[in-house]
């Protein structure tokens, strides 16, 4: 063998190498998701022991018993693939405002829930079958609404895009565009949020979830919008407002 061919054993602990340490970066900068960042970190170090085994046992000129080692690799370069490739598939879109609708694809299933003035869908029983609504300050609903999304989602909830409403008095709409990921796979939701005063002097906040990949699973963006509204109903206690703005 020459000096410059890379045998099938190091190529295969390169290829391990490499794996973990694109999944841990991607999973790092993909909303900090742990299992993603330890299957990552775990892929990469069995990489790491299964090269040195090979090195050494190319010095003594001896075949390494290392089996098991070369069996985690396989197993966890599969996974991380996985894990790479549903990533690949679901890239952060730039989006400016608040969606008009839940998208085609998802008209009629479990993959979109929307409780918003017009065309809601999949939304839950009373009383969280619409917006929120009160006599409160648009500041203090958008600090209530970011308070909930690091308190429920932590590190899985990023915000992409933050539209401070406007301070010219009534009539100013705020706008956030968040991604939540799901704390094995990695799965991405788009979650898009506005809040606004209404011509009453009421401030209302809308909400709308969907998933990236696939049609439906369990309902989350359901229980997503119904936490929020809970939250901002019942727990958030937002001062009381003459007028809205």
């Amino acid at each position: 063998m020459s000096r410059n061919t890379m045998a099938p054993a190091d190529r295969r602990a390169f290829t391990t190498l490499t794996l973990g340490l694109a999944q841990g970066i991607a999973a790092y900068s993909w909303g900090g998701n742990t299992v993603g960042v330890l299957v990552g970190a775990t892929t990469f170090a069995i990489g790491a022991a299964l090269y040195a085994r090979e090195a050494a046992a190319q010095q003594r000129t001896l075949r390494p018993r290392n089996a098991p080692l070369s069996r985690a690799a396989r197993y966890l370069s599969a996974f991380a693939v996985v894990l790479l490739l549903v990533r690949a598939a679901s890239p952060d879109r730039d989006v400016k405002s608040f969606p008009a609708s839940c998208p085609s694809g998802l008209q009629g299933r479990h993959g979109c829930s929307r409780v918003a003035e017009e065309r809601p869908h999949r939304t839950p029983p009373p009383p969280l079958d619409a917006p929120y609504r009160a006599r409160v300050l648009l500041a203090d609903v958008e600090k209530a609404v970011l308070a909930w999304a690091s308190a429920s989602g932590g590190s899985r909830a990023t915000v992409l895009r933050h539209v401070k409403p406007s301070s010219s008095g009534a009539g100013g709409v705020g706008f956030l565009h968040m991604r939540w990921t799901t704390r094995v796979m990695g799965f991405a939701d788009d979650v898009f949020l506005r809040y606004s005063c209404s011509r009453g002097g009421s401030a209302v906040v809308e909400t709308q979830g969907q998933l990236r990949i696939g049609v439906g699973y369990m309902g989350v963006n359901v229980r997503r919008n119904a936490d929020l509204l809970r939250f901002l109903r019942d727990d958030a206690k937002l001062p009381a407002a003459a007028w809205c703005r």
